[in-house]
């Protein structure tokens, strides 16, 4: 729970192995790999991972870099290893044809700004909480 004063909201409870509870989230970006640049979506994040749609097809342990575009016009880079990687299914298919599961190499910390972004997204009812 935030802390007395805190204006976050209180992100979703983990209901998987990630152990860490999960921020929806819509944020643009791209995928650096070995075979080059993707774009991709974030679908959600934790402090150890993310789900996201790309373009890309990655291979299980593949090591990545995932850029998030920030709203100030920066970036927010963190590195990781493919855990999951399988095909998009329905209606987003045609555009985003692969989903891919990262573990981060480090945990992001609680007030980092990409979480924060979440949390502003569920304020504007972009994403649900």
């Amino acid at each position: 729970m935030p802390a007395k004063g805190d204006k976050r909201l209180p992100p979703v409870p983990a209901l998987d192995r990630r152990g860490s509870a999960r921020h929806p989230a819509r944020i643009a970006g791209h995928i650096q790999a070995e075979d080059g640049d993707q774009l991709a979506i974030v679908r959600d994040l934790s402090v150890t991972g993310s789900l996201a749609l790309t373009r890309a097809r990655l291979e299980l342990n593949e090591h990545v870099q995932l850029v998030l575009a920030m709203p100030d016009g920066g970036e927010r880079r963190v590195s990781g290893k493919v855990i999951r990687a399988d095909a998009t299914e329905g209606a987003s298919a045609d555009l985003w044809p692969h989903r891919v599961a990262l573990h981060f190499d480090r945990p992001l910390s609680e007030s980092d700004p990409v979480l924060e972004l979440t949390d502003a997204q569920a304020l504007l009812l972009v994403v649900k909480k």
